[in-house]
């Protein structure tokens, strides 16, 4: 949770989650084509994980989120 000095690429993108001892948590590389949701490419809608202990890395383990995203939500 937090601000990020950054945004996340409507192209896909790969994210790295690390620890503060520098370890790598999690990674997800994403996409903006099918098999991954499709409808953020042309709105503001977002695209959340569908339950935390799905591979992030499976793009039907995502779905549309809600316009605006869900900051500070855990």
């Amino acid at each position: 949770m937090g601000t990020i000095p950054f945004g996340f690429s409507r192209k896909g993108d790969v994210i790295y989650l690390y620890d503060s001892k520098n370890n790598l948590i999690d990674m997800v590389a994403y996409g903006t084509f099918s098999p991954w949701p499709e409808e953020p490419n042309s709105s503001s809608a977002t695209i959340e994980l569908k339950n935390p202990s799905f591979d992030n890395n499976l793009s039907g383990s995502w779905g549309i989120g809600p316009i605006g995203g869900t900051p500070g939500e855990a």
